[in-house]
């Protein structure tokens, strides 16, 4: 990575050592090259900011203490990272020392090695249709120099910057503002696009339609995407996973009202924990709750809930859906919390509970049924104020047709 980065970003770096975390970064000066002045949660000092033999990846992030997509042990990318924010003041500090770092890295013999052009996979033959463009956070957003290349797909980090002097170095092809950067050795190549300030989207569109074999119906995936985990096949090469294991890489984020269509408390991260915890995935669970509730299988109540169970599993153990972030899910397992409450509240109507569950400070599961305390909260309180509105309505409704009355008896009379 070649081009300047900003003072006070978080970077996070991939050593290509099996097993080692990837490693957070605070990015202070530019020295010169790729180099810069960094921060780690251990030390102070100079960094080459450069995919090479020793660095397979390098994400840019904000100057926010907040992990890009695709990063954290959650999504299997653990990363060493700072204990807790880096306050303002010591940011400040630590930009301070500029001078004094790089008089250090300088007296320790400096280094002037340029930049290691990173290896893709290969632009023809069977691989390349398969290859997806990939969309980084905010890519369209980022603010580039002119001359200035970044890479869209390849083993490149998808946002790695190269110089204009560095691509000129290289055998590339260019066509108008793309081009393929080969490894003269390998025979690979990165496909790079001439960005200029918010030209990311058209970027990555032209890319969709160019690189992926022109398959217009393609969509580029956005490595940003809250609703996507990280691919895992099983250990027969198979793409399923167990629903408890998917369930525990989800992560919930948060959303902006307009990012979120759904009022009412988000359910999914209770009723998903709640279904992990019995071990078994949703068809099982629907098929146990159904047999302990007696709900015939041809009602309607027992087709949808079934209906509802087997697509959970399947947006979850294969598409591998972070279903805690996705609205259709949520708008599913509400409907699957009605039916489960509706089967509930019968049953207790005919055997009242005894109030033991506020001993075992538990939610009430009469048949075993799984509905979010938050949400039952949220729908008494609602349906509390519809209620008082009506009251008032009904009331002033009232009011209205008795002085309508007096008014018609004053004038008959």
């Amino acid at each position: 990575m070649t081009a300047k980065l900003q003072r006070g970003v978080f970077v996070y770096v991939d050593y290509n050592v099996p097993g080692e975390p990837w490693h957070e970064f605070l990015i202070g000066d530019h020295v010169r090259g790729p180099y810069y002045t960094v921060k780690s949660p251990d030390d102070e000092f100079v960094h080459a900011m450069q995919v090479d033999t020793d660095v397979s990846g390098i994400r840019v992030g904000t100057d926010r203490w907040v992990l890009p997509a695709g990063l954290g042990a959650h999504v299997g990318a653990p990363v060493y990272r700072f204990p807790a924010r880096v306050a303002n003041q010591e940011k400040e500090t630590f930009f301070a020392k500029t001078a004094d770092l790089v008089a250090a890295w300088e007296a320790d013999g400096g280094d002037d090695v340029t930049a290691i052009v990173p290896a893709a996979p290969p632009a023809s033959g069977d691989g390349a249709s398969a290859v997806d463009p990939l969309s980084p956070h905010g890519f369209a957003q980022m603010k580039f120099d002119d001359a200035e290349w970044i890479a869209l797909v390849g083993d490149a980090e998808p946002g790695t910057c190269f110089a204009r002097d560095t691509v000129r170095g290289q055998k590339v092809s260019v066509m108008k503002d793309y081009a393929l950067l080969g490894d003269a050795t390998s025979g690979k190549v990165t496909v790079l696009h001439k960005v200029t300030t918010g030209g990311g989207d058209a970027a990555v569109a032209a890319v969709a339609k160019v690189y992926a074999n022109k398959d217009l119906d393609r969509t580029p995936r956005a490595l940003d995407d809250a609703r996507i985990l990280k691919i895992i096949k099983n250990s027969s090469g198979k793409r399923y996973m167990d629903f408890a294991s998917t369930v525990r890489r989800m992560k919930q984020e948060k959303f902006d009202e307009s990012d979120w269509m759904l009022i009412g408390p988000r359910s999914a991260p209770y009723c998903l924990n709640e279904y992990a915890r019995g071990g078994v995935g949703t068809s099982t669970r629907s098929t146990t709750w159904r047999h302990e509730n007696s709900v015939q299988e041809e009602s309607h109540h027992g087709v949808t809930h079934e209906l509802i169970s087997e697509a959970l599993e399947l947006f979850a153990c294969v598409d591998q859906v972070d279903a805690l972030n996705s609205a259709g899910i949520e708008s599913l397992l509400r409907h699957k919390q009605y039916i489960e409450y509706e089967v509930k509240k019968r049953r207790e109507a005919k055997k009242p509970a005894d109030g033991a569950f506020y001993f075992r400070a538990r939610s009430k599961a009469t048949g075993g049924a799984v509905i979010d305390p938050a949400l039952l909260k949220w729908i008494a309180e609602t349906a509390a104020r519809d209620s008082a509105i009506l009251k008032e309505q009904r009331k002033a409704a009232e009011e209205q047709a008795l002085a309508r009355k007096d008014k018609g008896s004053k004038d008959g009379g």
